[in-house]
């Protein structure tokens, strides 16, 4: 169907190009394109940034392509200037000839800021997000939350194929090309990721499931110490990322376990699902001493399909782990939507783990993946309608004092840098000891070998001095001195000699006597460090008998407690049994209520569509009463006709009467012709009275059709009889 004339001349001027989303070709304007050619879209499919102007949520819409033996409904988009587009969507229905074909399902629009028609391609669509890796590059905290029912195309759209990669492999590619173009600066950068599944086996406690961890063990979500306004998980792995591809190794392995625990029977197989990307970065000092450290977050979320509880399955655990996720899924948009309370952040694992990504400086991206089944149209709507719920006007804070600038004790990179300058610094001073120790050892060394060495070359110089002097006095007088002249001279010698010994031998009488006070002090110190040590063995011994002897008086204690233990473990038991039956009752009520809350919907749905019947019921009946007063109209027009038609005839038949009485008077000559004029009027009143039983007939069952029938019978009778009488009356001038 193509908008031709006037309508299509009030479009233009509006500037609207409707396009239909069934063959996506332009409902305004010219005919559709060959079958080879693409349906266009009614936007663009490249989206505005988020946050890149003003608004903090961001929400995309993105139509999953639909089966062509499945019925469908149409879809239209129209722009309503600036980043909003209005979402308008129409279903089939069935009628007779010339009524029109379809019926506006829900009079409210649907508000997104970008739309994604079926043949939008992964990277229009993964460019939403270069604004928010950006973002997280420069320090400041992001999400995107992918939502929408189970086969909408959530994982694929997050996680891609091998062909087509998906948002996460986009957000790696650009944050290691943001990293090679920073290389030049100097600024060192550290990606970590994290891989986290949460799921509720009964709808009301969730468990954590790290994929990433090799070993089994539990993870705790508990407040940031340094930071109260967000939530960490304690335990959970971080594995280093130098690559796209290693990005794309841990998601594999993510998914891989995510599978092998759903397999199992460990994990729910609808779920919440959780890659965090940590974006750690550090500069050089600069003049005024900042550090430059900044962290960055940026949370990509698959989130659990949002069902209806009516086309669950319908165990009671299915229906309680609809209801779960469907409370967690409403805590998430009042948390998104919220500007400071935290009430709405504690109501599940999720909203806790994404309160430092909301709110603030920090921007979400929203992706409402939706088909266009007509069998899922209740989903499609409610799925819209929360992604328009999402929406806030929020603004950012655009300068970097909304940016997480750290300090130096919560920096990964300055901690690792601190630990290497450490080792640095304890390497160094310990070759520095090992190096003054070694020379100082060897310096004392060499000053006492100097010393010994000393003495020695003092007594073997001064000997060999006293003999050369000797020798050379005599030796240039003449004379030679025997032994037993040299006598004198020899005990002269011995006695400097003894002299030189006698020295020697105080210097260490000396040395021994400095040696002695030092192990004297020492011993000193050694018996005060011992008389400590033997008061404080005294009173360790004190406290140990004393000790002792409460611990005779343990068993008594131990026994009344382990009595009192039991006594409680007794009440304890009672009163998890009597928490369980609550709990399993208020599960069972909240079933209920959710059961109700949907009949309630369902109701007020078919109340509303009765009313739209009973409005049609009335308005027919308003027609059909209309079409009774015109076909009593009709019949009271044929009835007046048939009294004219009976004076009429009364009038003939008085002219027939006169007739008679004429001819009877008439002479004898022509009585035969009389006779058989009589006959011929008998008959003629014999069909003057079958067509009056006609006419009475024809006024019981008030046909238009037939009373038609009978005029035409009554005006052949009536000319006839004029002929006739006619013919006699010229038989009688005859």
């Amino acid at each position: 169907m193509v908008i031709e004339g006037p309508l299509k001349d009030k479009l233009e001027a509006l500037k609207f190009k409707p396009t239909s989303r069934r063959t996506g070709k332009p409902l305004v304007g010219t005919a559709a394109p060959a079958s080879g050619t693409q349906p266009a879209a009614a936007l663009p499919t490249s989206p505005t940034r988020p946050g890149g102007g003003s608004l903090a949520v961001h929400v995309s819409v993105r139509c999953r392509p639909t089966v062509s033996s499945k019925q469908t409904v149409d879809i239209n988009s129209e722009s309503l200037g600036g980043d909003k587009v209005a979402l308008k969507l129409t279903v089939p229905k069935s009628g007779n000839e010339g009524e029109d074909d379809k019926t506006r399902v829900d009079a409210r629009t649907y508000r997104c800021n970008t739309y994604y028609c079926p043949t939008a391609s992964h990277e229009e669509v993964a460019s939403t997000t270069a604004s928010l890796v950006q973002h997280a590059m420069e320090g400041g905290n992001g999400s995107i939350l992918c939502h929408g029912i189970t086969g909408s195309g959530k994982t694929h759209t997050m996680c891609g194929s091998s062909s087509s990669p998906g948002i996460v492999q986009s957000v790696g590619r650009r944050m290691f090309e943001h990293i090679r173009d920073q290389v030049a600066s100097g600024r060192v950068y550290m990606v970590e990721a994290s891989h986290v599944q949460i799921f509720s086996h009964d709808g009301s406690t969730e468990q954590l499931i790290d994929l990433l961890a090799d070993v089994e063990k539990d993870l705790e979500v508990k407040q940031d110490p340094r930071n109260p306004l967000s939530y960490v998980c304690a335990g959970l792995q971080r594995i280093p990322i130098r690559s796209p591809d290693d990005l794309q190794q841990v998601i594999n392995k993510g998914r891989a376990r995510s599978q092998a625990k759903e397999d199992a029977g460990i994990a729910a197989a609808r779920s919440h699902c959780m890659f965090i990307l940590t974006v750690e970065s550090m500069s050089e000092q600069s003049a005024n001493g900042d550090s430059g450290v900044s962290k960055g977050k940026l949370v990509l979320v698959d989130l659990a399909g949002s069902e209806s509880l009516l086309k669950t399955s319908s165990s009671d655990v299915a229906r309680r782990q609809a209801l779960g996720i469907n409370r967690t899924l409403a805590s998430l948009s009042m948390a998104v939507n919220s500007t400071s309370g935290t009430s709405a952040v504690k109501g599940s694992f999720l909203t806790q783990l994404l309160r430092d990504c909301m709110g603030g400086s920090s921007r979400t991206l929203v992706i409402a993946t939706i088909g266009l089944e007509l069998e899922d149209m209740e989903e499609t709507v409610k799925t819209l309608t929360y992604a328009q719920q999402m929406m806030t006007s929020l603004t950012v804070r655009t300068s970097n004092a909304g940016l997480n600038r750290i300090d130096q004790d919560q920096s990964s990179l300055m901690q690792m840098r601190d630990r290497h300058n450490e080792c640095i610094r304890m390497l160094k001073e310990k070759v520095s000891d090992s190096r003054e120790e070694e020379q100082e050892e060897r310096r004392r060394l060499q000053h006492e070998m100097n010393e010994i060495n000393q003495r020695l070359l003092t007594k073997d110089s001064a000997e060999q001095t006293l003999e050369d002097r000797l020798d050379l006095c005599f030796t240039s007088n003449g004379v030679h001195l025997d032994c037993v002249a040299l006598g004198p001279v020899q005990e002269m010698r011995q006695q400097q000699f003894s002299k030189m010994d006698a020295m020697r031998s105080l210097a260490f009488e000396n040395w021994i006597a400095w040696r002695t006070e030092i192990s004297e002090a020492m011993n000193n110190q050694m018996e005060l460090l011992r008389k400590q040590s033997q008061v404080e063995l005294e009173s360790l011994r004190a406290s140990v008998e004393k000790s002792q002897q409460e611990s005779e008086r343990v068993p008594l204690v131990i026994e009344a407690h382990e009595a009192a233990v039991v006594k409680l473990q007794a009440t304890l038991q009672d009163a998890q049994q009597a928490r369980r039956a609550a709990e399993d009752e208020a599960s069972s009520l909240k079933v209920k209520l959710a059961t109700a809350e949907e009949r309630a919907s369902m109701l007020s749905t078919r109340q509303e569509e009765l009313r739209k019947e009973r409005a049609e019921f009335d308005e027919e009946r308003k027609q059909l009463r209309q079409q009774g007063e015109q076909q009593w109209q009709r019949l009271a027009v044929v009835e007046a006709e048939l009294s004219k038609f009976k004076s009429e005839a009364e009038v003939q038949k008085k002219e027939i009467e006169r007739l008679n009485a004429a001819r009877a008077e008439e002479n004898e000559g022509i009585r035969s012709e009389r006779e058989s004029w009589r006959c011929r009027e008998r008959d003629l009143q014999a069909e003057v009275a079958s067509f009056r039983s006609k006419l009475e007939e024809t006024k019981r069952e008030a046909e238009v059709q037939e009373l038609k029938v009978s005029r035409d019978h009554g005006d052949a009778l009536s000319k006839w009889c004029s002929q006739s009488i006619i013919r006699a009356r010229n038989g009688s001038g005859a």
